[in-house]
């Protein structure tokens, strides 16, 4: 080919190349805004990430407070029992004060017939005592 040739191939292909160029730049502008779109979308994962990781850390921490509860429950449960059967015990031996009291001590007289033999035997006994 000669040099006319060559030159005039290169005249007809140079707006070809020149658009090409433009697209490569064009797609080069677009992919460092794509890097920086997905740099901005990794930064906010990975703290998403962290603020996850310390919900999951201060949720594992109440989880273990609660484990803590539960195990003294049964404990706190027992002993709330056994402070129950004590004031059970307590009262029984207070009701049986109670009624060894009342079975010693004088009845009052409820009935006329119960008084005067009440009263009978009372008189006979302030009688012995004043004799």
């Amino acid at each position: 080919m000669s040099h006319r040739c060559i030159f005039s191939t290169a005249l007809n292909w140079a707006p070809a190349s020149a658009k090409v160029a433009d697209e490569v730049r064009n797609l080069a502008t677009r992919a460092a805004e794509a890097a920086k779109n997905t740099a901005t979308l990794i930064e906010g994962t990975v703290h998403k990430v962290h603020e996850g990781s310390e919900l999951v850390s201060r949720t594992n921490q109440a989880f273990g407070k609660v484990a803590d509860s539960t195990t003294k429950a049964p404990s706190l449960v027992g002993e709330i029992a056994a402070a129950s059967k004590e004031q059970s015990h307590g009262i029984n031996q207070l009701n049986q004060a109670v009624n060894d009291v009342n079975s010693v001590a004088p009845q009052p007289a409820n009935k006329p017939a119960a008084a005067a033999k009440s009263g009978g035997t009372k008189g006979r006994r302030s009688g012995a005592i004043g004799r």
